[in-house]
């Protein structure tokens, strides 16, 4: 078996990424991000640019990259031996001191740094599942494809952002389409989605309550 990494993970947690090389890394690209992962070091253009993405409300996370910035002349708003956080702006940068030495628990960090607003979706007693949403222009709908790769059938959880009607859902064994009751829950909407054996899919549409939006891409 393939050993995971920290990109496995987040996907396993179904946290939306991207992978930039240094290169990439421009003004337009971060107003788009909530979270930034650091793994190389920046020049100092680039640690401008970052101050300013974390200044925005961003959070910034430098992992394993030992060096002087301009956000160490403040004083860290929490340390511990692993990490030191330092409030910048109405965004936070966060300092691992290590490399990843465990994705699991990175990916569960990484997830708890995240504020619950910016979670699209949430998923519960599925930890071999994986969610992924995105737009159909189309019909007006809002897919989310399960994927379960272990081989037990599972009872799954979700929760997304959003106000939704009652979902369709299909499946490959069962076909299309079982109706899912939708349970409001403050901003986000929940299903229970039964046997999820290899794979499924629902068919969301919105509900005429609370605005709320949900911003996925095919």
């Amino acid at each position: 078996m393939a050993r995971s990494t920290p990109w496995t993970l987040l996907a396993r947690h179904n946290i939306p990424f991207r992978i930039l090389r240094p290169a990439d890394l421009t003004t337009d690209i971060l107003k788009n991000l909530v979270m930034l992962v650091v793994f190389a070091a920046p020049h100092q253009e680039q640690t401008q640019m970052l101050v300013d993405f974390a200044s925005r409300g961003g959070v910034m996370v430098l992992v394993d990259l030992h060096g002087s910035y301009p956000w160490h002349s403040a004083q860290p708003i929490q340390k511990s031996e692993p990490a030191v956080t330092y409030a910048v702006g109405r965004g936070r940068i966060v300092e691992l001191s290590e490399p990843v030495a465990d994705p699991e628990i990175f990916a569960q960090d990484i997830r708890r740094l995240m504020a619950q607003q910016q979670v699209l979706i949430g998923l519960w007693n599925a930890l071999t599942t994986v969610a992924v949403p995105y737009r159909d222009h189309a019909g007006g709908q809002t897919i989310i494809d399960l994927v379960n790769y272990s081989q037990d059938s599972l009872r799954v959880q979700l929760q997304i952002t959003g106000a939704f009607r009652p979902a369709e859902y299909e499946t490959p064994e069962r076909g299309c389409c079982e109706s899912l009751a939708a349970v409001p829950h403050g901003n986000f909407t929940e299903f229970v989605v039964p046997g999820v054996r290899i794979g499924g899919r629902l068919h969301l549409r919105r509900a005429n309550r609370a605005r709320s939006s949900v911003s996925t891409s095919k």
